[in-house]
């Protein structure tokens, strides 16, 4: 009985390299598309205390740094059951970048001037257009 080569799978059957390093390639791809676009770490004096609509909310000092995260998930005002139900970004994985040291899509921040947010440095973006309108109108000063 003949020992299986590493390209041969229990049949026998050459499998194809590309197909052996296709997982290897996609890690390769995500890790690049991070590095090219990352999560900022807090600033000196960054508190994560914002304000919306003349209301204060202490949000912490690891809101929206350091890592992708749905960081709104579960926080007032928009994403603590409001009326209505939560808007889909709630859930959506973000994180605060350097614009300038990214090749993805970036909005500045609604909450903390001179800060930016990216959902597609986290792989995303499809909700991002949505938040940026909820952004405008807390702006404008109304939400609903």
């Amino acid at each position: 009985h003949k020992a299986a080569s590493p390209l041969e799978v229990g049949t026998g059957t050459p499998m194809s390299l590309a197909v052996r390093a296709q997982p290897l390639l996609l890690a390769l791809l995500w890790l690049r598309a991070a590095a090219q676009c990352p999560c900022l770490s807090a600033p000196a004096g960054y508190t994560g205390l914002g304000t919306i609509l003349g209301v204060a909310y202490n949000y912490g000092s690891g809101y929206g740094m350091d890592a992708c995260s749905a960081h709104d998930a579960g926080l007032p005002p928009l994403c603590q059951d409001p009326p209505g139900g939560q808007p889909r970004w709630c859930a959506e994985e973000w994180c605060y970048v350097d614009p300038s040291a990214c090749d993805v899509a970036s909005s500045p921040s609604v909450l903390f001037a001179g800060l930016a947010y990216s959902y597609a440095a986290c792989g995303g973006g499809a909700v991002a257009r949505e938040f940026d309108s909820y952004g405008g109108l807390i702006r404008l000063g109304s939400v609903f």
